[in-house]
This record gives C-alpha cells, structure tokens and sequence, in this order.
C-alpha cells in the first residue's frame, strides 16, 4: 500500500512538472506569435504611413500599441498621426488626448510639443497651448512658425499690438514665408487699421519673394480681398499679360483678377491654360463655366461642370464649390442632392449656407433668413469673407421680410468685419436712412462719399431730409449743393430735384 501510494506521489508529480513544462512552453510560443504579430502590424504601419496611407498607418498603429502599450516611440508617431488628420473638433479632441498621452510618456518630445501647439489653440486651450510653446522655447526651439502661433494666441486674445510684435518677429526669421506676411498684413488692416503698412508688408513680400508662385499667389489673394483688382493682376502675370506660372493657384487668381476688372478675354485665356496644364482640376472649368454665366449662357455652363458633379466620391471642398456653381446657375435640383452627398465630417455651417442659398432660389426668405442665423449664430469660425457674405443674405432676407432692424443689425455685422470696405458702409448707411436715423445715415454716408462719387446723390438726399427737419431759416444747403456737383453726370439730374 505503501509503495503504491509512494508511486501515485511520484507520478503526480511526474505529470504536474511536465504539465508546467508545457505549459512554459506554450506560454513562451504565445508570446513570441503576439510579438511577432505585434512587429508585423508596426512595419506594416510604417509602410503605410511612407505610402500615403495616414488613415490605414493609424488603425495598425493603434493595433500594435494595445500589445505594446509602453512604446513610447509608437505612442509618439500614434499621436503625430491622429493629429496630422484632424479636421473637425471631434477629431481635434482625439488628437489632443493622443498627444498628451505621448508627452506623459515622453516629456518635451519637441515633435510632439509643436503638434500640440495648433491642435490646443483650435480647441480653445490658449493656457495649454501657451504653455507648449514655453517649453519649446526653454528647449530652444523657436522659428518662424511658432512665432506665428504665438502670435495667432495674442491675437485671439484680443491684443493685436503683441500679435503684430510677433507676427514682425516672424517675418524677420522667415521673409520670404507668404502665410506669416499675409496674416501679418490682415493684423495691420483689420485690427490696427493701417492699410499703408499692410500694402507695403504685401509689396515687400513680393520683392524678398522672387517670384516663387505661393509668394504670387498670397499677394493676389490679399489685393483681390481689399478690392484691388489691378495690383492683384499685376503679382500674378508678366508684362505681357500672361500668368506668370503654370502653377493653378497661380493662374486662377490672374483668372479672377482679369474678371474683377471686366478683362473676361484674359481670364478666359488664363482659365484655357488651367484646363490644358491640370485636366484633373475642376476648378477651371468651374471658372470658365463662370464666365459662360456671366455671358447669360446657362445651357453652356451646367454642360462644362455636369461630369465633375456627376463623379462620385467627390472631397467635400470640391462638393462645395460645385454646390454654388450650380446655386448661380439656378440649377437647385443639382446642388441639392451635392449638398446631401457632404456627409457629417464637414462644420454645420457648410450644408447650412448652401442650403440658405437654396431657400434663397426658391424664394423661401423666412426658411434662408434661420439658416444663415444660424450659420452666423452657432459659435462657427467662419472665413472672413464668408462670413461677410451671409451676413449680406442674412441682411436682404430681412429686408424682404419688412424687418428694417433686422437688415441694419446684418449690415452693421458687416462693417464690423471690414470696416474699410466701401460698398458695405454704403449698404449701412442705407438701412440708417431707412429707419429716420438721418445723422448716423450721414455719418456713413460722409465716409463712403470720399471713396465712391455715386453716393454722393445719397449722402444729399440725407443732408435734405435733416434740412426740412429744422426751421427755414436755420437751414443750411450749401453742402448739398456741393454734393450736387460732385455726382456723376448720370444722376445730376436726379440729385438736382432736391432743391427744387
């Protein structure tokens, strides 16, 4: 008995030690095929992500580090391709939360640091941000583009004199860089209102930028925005008239800057030329189909741009853009179903606009004038020029709607944003004359006259309604008579009525 429990004791054991043994052995066979596997999926990340493949580099990526979660090298090239992908505030907070992960796990990694920086800013997080650029800075890490970034925080701060301080910084480390004097120029213009030194900010650019196409390009951009259509022609062509690139920016803005000025022979050689050197870009034949628009041949237009619109997997800017071409050319059937096709990755501005230009077709005031309110109204970070632009629809919509207080509070949001733009103080001034509200009708009025000699009819017509408010014998009509002569020849007659 007892030498046969002796040999069960024995033989226990015997079983147990190889069941150890095997299971050692599968345990070291697991993780090796899990490492293996693991170093599979991270080569495969980097192959991806050296093709072009961010969005596929990211999901591998994402695989390898649940199996290798303290990486830190992975977490950092992780955390760089979330952020380089993000586009919408969901895909902004992703990002951030991925970067700060990789700098927990690598403090003052400068890669990441820099990333940081933009993704913070645009969620709001100037405390965050600032403090990343403190640390670069205690790195001694500083260029031109985190001056720029600096400088776009003092600015969101409301402190133009310390974003120009930064933004000249900038300038200095990199003259030739056309996004830092462009928004060093829109500083100057916008909110220290000095329009001379914006110019020469421009021209010098031009100079230290010896004709490289993006240089060109931004100096078109910024003379075409304030309404300068020759010296926007003139950045962007030779002597002879011709582009002076093949490069398509380049030869759009020379395209816009012929139309801006009636040259529509010269745009639609530039346009032509756009369409030879770059089939696959629609927005010359957007371009050209513009002008057929402009000319009153709708038939011919919706022809140049129905094969782009029809094509499918369209990205959302290029949606957008043939989304108001076919808006322009009263084709609403079309652009509706562009406008469904942008999905939800794009800001809820976008669908909004284009469907308050729908309503607007339509003749639909009440359901445009809600959309562009709320476009204007839900928080959104609109391009400037856009966002003057809704504000004028927003203003005609409550004009038609008989809402005078409506349509002023929109034309004063307009001035608001471009406080030197001529033909939105003129709409003000209007809307101020509108509702009685006679001396600051004229106060506009005063301003716009200087500018633009067909307002001088108006700006009289004001100074007269406030005469016949006061007794005869304190009226004074010399400053009418005076604006009388100044009005173009067409309208004398018309701005003479009102002495009569």
């Amino acid at each position: 008995m007892t030498a046969r429990k002796t040999l069960n004791v024995r033989f226990a054991a015997a079983v147990a030690a190889a069941t150890a043994a095997a299971a050692t052995a599968v345990h070291f066979v697991h993780a090796y095929q899990v490492q293996r596997g693991a170093q599979e999926l991270l080569a495969e990340s980097a192959r991806l992500a050296q093709a072009g493949e961010p969005a596929e580099a990211t999901e591998y990526l994402d695989r390898y580090l649940l199996l290798n979660r303290d990486d830190a090298d992975a977490r950092t090239r992780y955390a760089l391709l979330v952020a380089g992908q993000s586009k919408n505030p969901r895909q902004k907070e992703l990002a951030y939360q991925a970067l700060t992960e990789a700098l927990a796990r690598s403090p003052g990694r400068v890669e990441v640091l820099r990333a940081a920086v933009p993704v913070a800013a645009d969620l709001g997080l100037r405390r965050e941000a600032r403090g990343f650029l403190e640390e670069l800075r205690k790195a001694g890490v500083e260029d031109a583009g985190l001056m720029r970034h600096q400088a776009r925080l003092e600015l969101a701060e409301r402190k133009p004199d310390k974003a120009e301080e930064w933004y000249r910084k900038a300038v200095n480390a990199a003259p030739a860089d056309p996004e830092v004097s462009s928004e060093l120029a829109a500083v100057l213009r916008e909110h220290l209102h000095a329009p001379d030194l914006a110019d020469r900010e421009i021209d010098r650019l031009l100079r230290d930028g010896r004709g490289a196409p993006p240089v060109r390009l931004a100096a078109a951009q910024y003379f075409l925005r304030w309404g300068d259509a020759a010296k926007a022609e003139r950045a962007v062509t030779t002597p002879a008239g011709d582009a002076a690139a093949d490069d398509a920016g380049v030869l759009l803005a020379a395209a816009e800057a012929a139309l801006a000025q009636n040259k529509t022979a010269a745009a639609r050689r530039h346009l032509d030329r756009g369409v030879a050197r770059h089939p696959r870009d629609s927005r010359f034949p957007s371009g050209l189909a513009r002008l057929e628009l402009r000319g009153g041949n709708r038939e011919r237009a919706l022809a140049l741009v129905g094969p782009h619109a029809a094509a499918q997997n369209l990205p959302p800017e290029e949606l957008w853009r043939l989304g108001n071409l076919l808006i322009d050319a009263g084709d609403l059937g079309k652009a509706d179903d562009l406008i469904g096709r942008l999905g939800r990755d794009v800001p809820r501005w976008v669908p909004d606009y284009l469907r308050g230009r729908l309503a607007v077709g339509r003749q639909a005031w009440a359901e445009a004038r809600q959309l562009f309110a709320a476009v204007t109204g839900g928080g959104h970070e609109l391009p400037p020029e856009l966002a003057r632009q809704t504000y004028l629809l927003l203003a005609d919509c409550h004009g038609r709607l008989g809402n005078p207080d409506g349509q002023l509070a929109a034309y004063r949001r307009v001035t608001e944003l471009a406080p030197q733009w001529v033909p939105g103080r003129r709409l003000l001034g209007s809307a101020y004359a509108t509702l009685g509200r006679l001396n600051e009708a004229a106060q506009e009025y005063r301003i716009v006259a200087v500018a633009d000699p067909d307002a001088t009819v108006e700006f009289a017509r004001v100074l007269a309604r406030q005469a016949l408010r006061v007794p005869p014998a304190d009226r004074r009509w010399a400053e009418i008579e005076e604006l009388i002569d100044r009005a173009p020849p067409a309208r004398r007659p018309e701005a003479q009525l009102l002495l009569a």
